[in-house]
């Protein structure tokens, strides 16, 4: 990526991490990266088109993709969460940028609706795929429906660091420790 587009990529970040999307203006992106609104559209046609890559580098730089991986059980991904906290915890803009953005965009006419939507069923479908592979090994109860233990999983972790964002003094270590405790309580 070019040093011009990551910087108005940081500048978006900045912007739309404080306004969100849709109260964080194209031209306070120009302004913060250090060019006009016509300097800005020439490297991104569009808002819709900067959010869209901004996101896309977010998940690339939260590898988030890494978080859960085929072939991952529950207890490897609350080991892969736990080893990455410190690092999560660096990133709290990006953190927050995502809840924003994800928040805004449950409405069908946002245009990162799409987006987000793809987004959170692929890490449903992951972590549903690794609540069936803990019940195989026996790790969690068999009669758990695990799309709806994904979905209570996702909702966990993102509840958390929601809390931490309305919060700092919410402890994320605790809370990835109470979540591994309450999926795994064999493995404490």
């Amino acid at each position: 990526m070019a040093a011009a587009e990551d910087r108005i990529l940081d500048a978006a970040e900045t912007v739309f991490s404080s306004k969100g999307y849709l109260g964080g203006a194209l031209n306070d992106v120009a302004v913060a990266a250090g060019y006009t609104r016509a300097g800005l559209l020439h490297y991104f046609p569009n808002k819709e088109a900067l959010l869209l890559a901004l996101l896309e580098r977010r998940d690339v730089r939260l590898h988030i993709w890494e978080l859960v991986v085929p072939g991952m059980s529950l207890a490897d991904l609350c080991d892969v969460i736990e080893n990455r906290m410190a690092e999560l915890k660096s990133i709290r803009m990006l953190i927050q940028l995502g809840h924003i953005v994800t928040a805004e965009a449950t409405s069908p006419d946002h245009p990162a609706y799409e987006w987000v939507h793809q987004r959170e069923r692929e890490l449903r479908t992951r972590i549903t795929d690794a609540v069936r592979l803990s019940q195989e090994r026996g790790e969690v109860d068999r009669d758990w429906d695990p799309e709806v233990a994904a979905a209570v999983v996702l909702g966990s972790f993102e509840g958390l660091e929601t809390q931490w964002l309305l919060d700092d003094g919410v402890d994320l270590d605790a809370g990835v420790a109470f979540i591994r405790a309450l999926l795994l309580p064999a493995r404490r």
